[in-house]
């Protein structure tokens, strides 16, 4: 079978008999095949190879999906509306008419009917037995993750379960988001009872049973099913054969120094060298080659192909890059800034608005006045050791190590990517030098490629992790906190992540479920941040939590000017199906999501 990587390239081969009964819009139209007859097609094992991975490659599709997730949230601002329309999300705007409102496929029903015509084809195929049977289970999976993605949308969605459905297909009622999960479930465990643990050589990457259980736990998670989503979530953690990523390097000896202005190591006895290796252990998972052994699931790029992986090397890199101007795209909100513990694991309290906005006009107006480079302007104060006396670094002063690994704020260096070559330090304008310029004062680290691909300065020659155990480790947590309460198992399993990125050990116990669930949602939230999560869970929290992070909730830049202010409403739990689709199936005129009639 040929291997995922270099699949990708070929996938463009099979696009057009794809195209012959693709799903095109909510009514389950499609285009009519007059072309390529499907039975001249199914002949050959490779054929089979060729579909199911056209299969991945849709239902997997990019970075580009994730990390644009959320800006559906509180974390994460998209600065282009032609890219995303998470300004309107936050804001209440979203309506039936909005364009660009999801991450991927919008109300599109492609992937699933691709598993379809798989499935009802591939027994035809002159191979292997096992190896069909196997490849059937891949592509159930992947219907059954695009069932996932559609219910945390929509809520309600109809199940197409093995049919291929006519051109003029009648009206299709929407199942229940519980019928939407329990198939979900049922079809996770089928996957999980049938595929391999793992897999070698060019079938790297495909779906293993563990795959299946995470998504599984998801699942189960997401409706309800604490007890059932703890249990799975645990057999993964302890059966699974993953660990986190943790190679204990210390990589930048520049910043080794530099870090002596942001963290006072003696007095909050903080061993430096573990600490340090802390973000290096952390920043490293999305930069390491394949193999990683925190990766259960994963979206493979090629390095030789161009235009891979634009998100992680332009849309999210600040504009003042030296090898290609980033875009600042999708970019850390202040709001998710200050989520950030402090170093010793406590609440971080941020000085007011109108403090910070002060703090920071100081130091950035005597910077420019020194008419200085900003490298070699910080670059003095941190050889005098005065960096850390200015009242705007306090805020970034003792903070989780995953801050200083994630965020790019102003006055710090990136120096292991190739933006880094020469001693680079992150400065910001409102506006001023390029139109790319951040919005929010903040550009992602986390995530970031460190290096182009060989081939084209648009792409990223990096996997991706899609499921990683650090989040089965919070579902585990999360889960096994509502169902039975917070316990030492729980706070081990957590602790884990802490020790992995040099923070102290989480609290033995809380003085309420409320407190515990609290703790684990903020720890959820700054070991995901950026990784589509956050958008994900604004359709499963209760309306208070909402209601104090989003309704009237400024996003505001360092300078005081008001990016935008965020407002909620119990409608946003769910988007709208888009009017198109209400237009061309009529079932849905009167079974709009609530609020958006």
């Amino acid at each position: 079978m040929k291997g995922l990587n270099s699949i990708y390239k070929q996938i463009r081969m099979i696009s057009v008999l794809v195209g012959i009964t693709i799903l095109s819009s909510c009514d389950l139209d499609v285009i009519p095949p007059d072309t390529i007859a499907p039975e001249n097609y199914w002949t050959s094992e490779n054929d089979a190879t060729l579909f199911l991975n056209s299969i991945y490659s849709s239902s997997r599709s990019t970075a580009y999906n994730y990390m644009y997730a959320d800006v559906f949230s509180d974390d994460v601002y998209n600065r282009h509306s032609h890219e995303a329309a998470g300004f309107l999300f936050v804001q209440n705007g979203l309506n039936p008419g909005s364009n660009y409102y999801t991450n991927t496929h919008n109300w599109s029903f492609v992937n699933i009917r691709m598993t379809n015509i798989f499935l009802a084809n591939v027994d035809q195929v002159p191979m292997n037995e096992d190896t069909k049977e196997r490849m059937k289970l891949e592509a159930r999976f992947w219907r059954a993750w695009d069932y996932l993605f559609k219910t945390n949308q929509w809520g309600k969605v109809p199940i197409i379960y093995d049919e291929i459905l006519e051109y003029d297909v009648p009206m299709m009622q929407r199942n229940s988001q519980e019928e939407v999960y329990d198939y979900i479930i049922s079809e996770a465990k089928a996957c999980y009872n049938g595929l391999p643990a793992s897999y070698s050589g060019s079938d790297y990457g495909r779906v293993t049973r563990w795959a299946a259980r995470a998504l599984q736990a998801k699942a189960e998670l997401y409706s309800g099913k604490y007890a059932e989503a703890a249990a799975t979530a645990k057999d993964i953690i302890d059966n699974g054969g993953f660990s986190l990523f943790q190679p204990n390097q210390l990589l930048d000896p520049k910043e080794y120094t530099e870090m002596d202005q942001f963290i006072d190591w003696a007095q909050l006895g903080i061993d430096k060298d573990t600490f340090m290796k802390g973000i290096y252990n952390y920043g490293g998972i999305w930069t390491e080659p394949n193999g990683n052994p925190e990766y259960i699931l994963t979206r493979q790029y090629v390095d030789a192909s161009g235009y891979t992986d634009w998100t992680r090397y332009i849309f999210i890199r600040p504009a003042q890059c030296n090898t290609s101007d980033g875009w600042s795209s999708i970019t850390p909100t202040q709001n998710l800034v200050d989520a950030y513990w402090t170093a010793d694991g406590k609440e971080f309290t941020p000085p007011p608005q109108s403090t910070r906005v002060q703090n920071f006009t100081a130091m950035d107006e005597e910077w420019l006045a020194s008419g200085q480079t900003i490298e070699r302007w910080s670059n003095e104060r941190i050889e005098n050791n005065t960096l850390k006396d200015y009242s705007y670094i306090q805020e970034f002063r003792n903070r989780d190590a995953r801050l200083y690994a994630s965020i790019l704020f102003p006055f710090k260096s990136w120096n292991i990517s190739d933006v880094g070559e020469f001693t680079y330090r992150f400065k910001w304008r409102d506006g001023g030098e390029q139109n790319n310029e951040s919005k929010t004062g903040f550009n992602w680290r986390k995530q970031s490629a460190l290096q182009a691909t060989t081939s084209d300065v648009y792409g990223a020659g990096y996997e991706y992790p899609v499921i990683r155990l650090a989040e089965i480790i919070l579902m585990y947590a999360e889960a096994t906190t509502l169902a039975t309460g917070y316990n030492s198992n729980v706070a081990a399993e957590l602790n884990k992540l802490r020790q992995r990125v040099g923070m102290p050990d989480v609290p033995a116990a809380f003085s309420s479920k409320e407190d515990a669930i609290e703790f684990i949602r903020k720890e959820r939230r700054i070991e995901l941040a950026g990784e589509g999560r956050r958008s994900e869970d604004v359709s499963r929290y209760e309306e208070e939590y909402w209601k104090k992070h989003m309704d009237n909730v400024a996003i505001e830049a360092p300078n005081g000017a008001n990016v935008l202010t965020m407002q909620w409403n119990s409608r946003m739990r769910l988007k709208p199906i888009p009017q198109n689709a209400v237009d061309l199936n009529p079932s849905l005129q009167k079974d709009q999501n609530p609020g958006y009639n």
